[in-house]
C-alpha cells in the first residue's frame, strides 16, 4: 500500500465516524425512565389497594346481609304453631306452647344452654358474663312442620340439622300423631377465642345439641332489642312496664318484668331489632377514621342519633354495623304502643 493511500485514510471526513452518548445523557435517560416506572408502580399499587378495599367492603356487606337474613327468617317464624284448640286466649290454642323468643344481655348466656336437648331449656340467664362472649344472646323457637295438616317438609335448624320432637301440650296430645311436635330452636351469640382479634357469630341449633357452628366470621358486636307491646301488657294486668314512650327494651328489661298470670313479659314481645358489627379480615382497609357502632343500650336503639362515632382502632380495618327490625308474625296482632 502506498504512502498516499495511507494519507487518504487518515484524512477521512469527521462526519463519517460513529459518535456515542455522553454519561450525562445516559444519566438523564435513566432518571426519566425511573420516574415513569415510579408513576406506573404508584398507579398499580393504588389500583391494587383500591381493589382490595372494595373486595373486603363487598365481603363485609354480603356477610352482614346474610347474617341478618338468617336470623330474620327465624325471628319472623318465632312462635309459629298449628292451631289445635278453641281457648279464648289464642296463645293457648297452639301445638307448640313454649317460648317463642328469649334473650340475655351483657355477655350472658342461658344457664342450661348445653343441656342434652336445649329445646327444653328454661332460658334463665347466667348471673354474670360468660368468658369470650360478646354482646347479647338470642333464642328463637317455632314449630318446624305441620302435623295436623299435610306435612310440608320440616324446617332444619340454623346449622342444617333436623329438629327434635317435643311433647305436644297435654290438651292436644291426642290430636298430634304420637303426641309430639317437631320444634326448631336456634340460639345466636358471638364468641371470641382468647387469641382472636375479632369474633364469630355462632348458632347453636337443637338438631345437634352442644355443637354450635359459626354463621359469620369477623363479628365484633351483637346487640338485640325487643319491641314490647306495652298496651297489651297493661291491658292484661301487667305492671312495671317501662314508662318510656318507645317500646324497645333490652333482654334484661323484659326478664325483669313480673309475670301476668301464665304469661311472662316475653309473651308481649312483638318484634326484634338485631345489630351486628362486622369488620374486614384485612387491616388498613377502612374508608375513614371513625365508624358507627351498634347501639349500646335501649336509649340508643330507640334514637340512633344518640350513637356517637367511634375512633377507628389501630388496625384500620373497615367496620360497619348492620341493623334491622323483624316482626314476630305470631305475636304482632297490632303495633306496639
Amino acid at each position: 500500500m502506498s504512502t498516499s493511500s495511507c494519507m487518504n485514510i487518515r484524512r477521512m471526513p469527521r462526519h463519517g465516524r460513529q459518535s456515542g452518548r455522553t454519561l450525562i445523557e445516559l444519566l438523564v435517560a435513566i432518571a426519566l425512565g425511573l420516574l415513569v416506572l415510579a408513576g406506573v408502580a404508584s398507579l398499580y399499587f393504588g389500583a391494587s389497594r383500591s381493589g382490595r378495599v372494595a373486595g373486603n367492603v363487598a365481603a363485609v356487606e354480603e356477610g352482614g346481609q346474610i347474617a341478618l337474613s338468617l336470623m330474620g327468617n327465624a325471628v319472623r317464624r318465632a312462635g309459629y304453631a298449628e292451631i289445635a284448640g278453641t281457648n279464648s286466649t289464642a296463645r293457648f290454642n297452639l301445638l307448640f306452647d313454649g317460648p317463642h323468643v328469649r334473650g340475655c344481655s351483657d355477655e350472658r348466656d342461658f344457664v342450661n344452654a348445653a343441656a342434652a336437648n336445649p329445646v327444653n331449656a328454661d332460658f334463665v340467664c347466667t348471673g354474670g358474663a360468660v368468658p369470650n362472649r360478646v354482646g347479647d344472646t338470642l333464642a328463637v323457637a317455632f314449630q318446624a312442620d305441620a302435623v295436623l295438616a299435610a306435612a310440608q317438609a320440616a324446617t332444619v335448624d340454623c346449622i342444617g340439622n333436623n329438629p327434635p320432637n317435643r311433647p305436644a301440650p297435654a290438651a292436644f296430645a291426642g290430636a298430634a300423631p304420637g303426641g309430639v311436635v317437631p320444634v326448631v330452636q336456634n340460639v345466636y351469640f358471638v364468641e371470641r377465642g382468647p387469641a382472636d382479634l375479632t369474633g364469630n357469630l355462632m348458632c347453636a341449633g337443637n338438631g345437634n345439641p352442644g355443637q354450635p357452628q359459626p354463621v359469620l366470621n369477623g363479628v365484633e358486636d351483637f346487640r338485640v332489642f325487643y319491641g314490647f307491646d306495652r298496651a297489651a301488657f297493661q291491658l292484661a294486668g301487667g305492671t312495671g312496664a317501662p314508662p318510656s314512650a318507645s317500646s324497645l327494651l333490652t333482654a334484661a328489661d323484659v326478664n325483669a318484668l313480673p309475670p301476668v298470670g301464665l304469661l311472662t313479659g316475653w309473651d308481649f314481645v312483638v318484634s326484634v331489632q338485631v345489630c351486628v358489627l362486622v369488620r374486614t379480615q384485612d387491616p388498613g382497609t377502612s374508608l375513614g377514621n371513625t365508624f358507627i357502632p351498634c347501639p349500646a343500650d335501649a336509649a340508643q336503639a330507640r334514637n340512633p342519633a344518640l350513637i356517637a362515632p367511634v375512633a377507628l382502632p389501630a388496625d384500620g380495618a373497615f367496620r360497619r354495623a348492620y341493623t334491622q327490625v323483624f316482626t314476630i308474625r305470631s305475636r304482632a296482632s297490632q303495633s306496639p304502643s
